[in-house]
């Protein structure tokens, strides 16, 4: 029998998530087993971790008999992802007879460690696929590659490309610097600052017959680099840069969805805004793409395209500012949205807009 969680404590610099609990009613006292993943969300290393981890129920009783324990001798800063994996077993308070007993469960925990020292400043390099075509016996990949650290990239040299997709390891490309072949881009004269994007591109030479390529979604893209750090970055708690360009206009959190002015989203991205007064609307263009969006209104027209309808509707904001939902509009402009959480007691949100052809 089996049950879901999913509860995140931000008590701490540790942070633990109940991801998945399973109950085994057939033991007694009944047993839940546990999946947790955790990490250190400071900016400082932890040394000597111990852990001891009880389990509530969602009306915040202790339902585990004794703690389970996670030791480490050392977890490192930064892990936003929580990519640590604990697998752990807990004795149950015998009333606990059902699964559906466990949804809603959460983790509670105790530390004893000792700080160790704070990570220095690191460019963090990441690649996103914006495009691929199969031409010429050559697989053509066009990507972005944005700097989510908090010091600037120097001093770039490529190494190798892996292209794939689906469940057909022949259909994986490696494609190797060999010869260390120079790049127009990555190399030692580019400088990339947090939140800053370039765009690359590589024509793969393949071998054996052409095969058909498959939809941009079913690639795998990784591009493999080294680089320098320096000129550390203070961020500030949210940051938002749009196709390279600081977005320093009145941003909005509404729960789940960032609003940002439309005008400033739309030009940064290369598209005209033109409003209308007495409707509260404005006409967004971008080459061949036209958007008709008005003031809390849920519906919207793309390329004269009536039914459409938004999940948050547009807005003003302080009476004067024309605001929308940022990732929504920028799809809509074909933009990427990356967004990267940095710590999680006190969060620095980074979010880069990418347009994805030029």
């Amino acid at each position: 029998m089996q049950a879901f969680a999913d509860d995140f404590d931000d008590s701490g610099p540790l942070q633990f998530r109940l991801d998945h609990i399973e109950l085994d009613d057939s033991k007694n006292p009944p047993l839940a087993y546990a999946t947790v993943s955790w990490g250190n969300t400071s900016p400082s290393e932890i040394e000597y971790l111990e852990a001891t981890l009880d389990l509530y129920s969602k009306n915040g009783k202790k339902i585990s008999l004794a703690p389970a324990t996670i030791k480490k001798d050392l977890v490192l800063a930064g892990d936003s992802e929580l990519s640590l994996i604990a697998d752990l077993q807990f004795k149950l308070v015998k009333d606990i007879t059902d699964a559906s007993q466990l949804d809603g469960a959460y983790i509670h925990d105790q530390l004893s460690y000792s700080p160790g020292r704070q990570t220095i400043p690191q460019a963090n390099i990441e690649t996103k696929l914006l495009s691929a075509s199969y031409r010429d016996n050559k697989l053509h990949v066009g990507a972005a590659v944005f700097n989510i650290g908090d010091a600037t990239a120097t001093n770039f040299k490529w190494d190798y490309v892996i292209v794939g997709w689906g469940d057909k390891p022949h259909h994986d490309f490696k494609y190797t610097n060999d010869s260390g072949k120079k790049h127009p881009v990555l190399n030692e004269s580019l400088t990339l600052e947090p939140g800053r994007f370039v765009k690359v591109s590589f024509a793969i030479p393949l071998e054996g017959p052409a095969v058909p390529l498959p939809e941009i979604k079913d690639i795998s893209f990784r591009l493999e680099t080294d680089y320098g750090h320096s000129t550390p970055h203070r961020i500030n708690r949210q940051e938002i840069f749009v196709n390279n360009q600081r977005l320093d206009s009145d941003i909005v959190d509404d729960y789940d969805t960032m609003y940002v002015p439309l005008r400033d989203l739309a030009e940064a991205l290369g598209a005209t805004v033109t409003w209308e007064e007495r409707t509260q609307s404005a006409l967004v263009k971008k080459g061949n793409t036209s958007i008709l969006t008005s003031v809390g209104n849920p519906y919207y027209s793309l390329n004269g395209d009536q039914d459409s309808v938004l999940n948050h509707e547009p807005r003003l904001y302080q009476n004067t500012t024309f605001i929308v939902p940022l990732r929504f509009f920028s799809g809509l402009l074909d933009s990427e949205v990356i967004y990267h959480r940095m710590w999680a007691k006190e969060p620095i949100e980074l979010i880069i807009v990418i347009p994805r052809s030029n």
